[in-house]
């Protein structure tokens, strides 16, 4: 967030990181939110976070977990980060 932070101040960077881990809270209550990515990695996801467009979370549902392996903001590639397995 620190772009966020350089370019529209403390504040706004404040709400946007409490919009993103609000909404990976919200991972283990949907799980099944987003786009499936099996062929990269089973049980791999992408969303873009409800309300902040601008920001995407990768994560990965196993039978005991979701596990969040990236988060991109203002259109970064993050599934290039995702290594295919």
């Amino acid at each position: 967030m620190a772009a966020v932070y350089r370019n529209d101040g403390e504040d706004r960077a404040d709400k946007v990181t409490a919009r993103i881990l609000a909404f990976i809270r919200s991972l283990p209550e949907f799980p099944y939110i987003g786009r499936v990515h099996d062929e990269r990695r089973s049980g791999l996801r992408i969303c873009s976070v409800p309300g902040l467009d601008t920001a995407t979370v990768v994560f990965r549902l196993t039978d005991e977990r979701v596990s969040v392996l990236r988060i991109g903001y203002l259109g970064r590639n993050v599934m290039g980060y995702i290594p295919e397995i």
